[in-house]
């Protein structure tokens, strides 16, 4: 499979740890393919951490999985198989965890006075014990969950990438492509 039939595909996935690095991946991929860009953490939060009821949540998910074309980034395992049923293509950015920890750590330190791109306002970054045990527990938990989909629901295109650097030579493959 080429990297270059991507550019074919009009609903495309990101997912991964927390801290695996989709976001910049999912921004990078949508500069260079033109697709719209939906963060799901700037949909299920909302100004100063709060969160949408679960209710509108869901609905808002439908709404967004039924637009013709969108790079979705995000994990929320709740909603993940509908994702892989809409989507076109699959990116799993399977990270080893001590990358994510230091993603967290630069995200951190980069945010900490502000709220991210791909958040709402007023939801700066800080460092909680949780998402330090979430990335530990994700590849005991999650990992069998996403390649179990992957291998359940086939999609038009499926990559793994192992590290900011596949990463990068994916996206740069794109480049080369043209």
């Amino acid at each position: 499979m080429k990297i270059s039939e991507i550019k074919d595909c009009k609903k495309i996935l990101v997912v991964g740890n927390d801290g695996s690095g989709k976001t910049y991946f999912a921004r990078q991929l949508s500069e260079k393919l033109g697709l719209p860009l939906v963060h799901l953490d700037k949909e299920y939060f909302r100004k100063g951490w709060g969160i949408l009821p679960r209710e509108e949540w869901l609905n808002r998910h439908r709404q967004l999985l039924e637009e013709d074309e969108w790079i979705i980034d995000g994990y929320y395992p709740h909603t993940l198989k509908e994702r892989f049923l809409c989507a076109d293509a699959v990116v799993y950015l399977d990270v080893p965890n001590l990358l994510c920890y230091r993603h967290l750590l630069k995200r951190n330190k980069e945010y900490k006075t502000t709220s991210r791109p791909d958040l709402p306002e007023k939801c700066p970054e800080f460092l909680r014990p949780e998402q330090f045990r979430a990335i530990r527990t994700f590849n005991k938990t999650e990992r069998n969950r996403v390649y179990s989909y992957m291998k359940r629901y086939p999609r038009k295109f499926m990559f793994v990438l192992h590290s900011d650097y596949e990463a990068e030579d994916f996206l740069d493959e794109l480049d080369a492509e043209e």
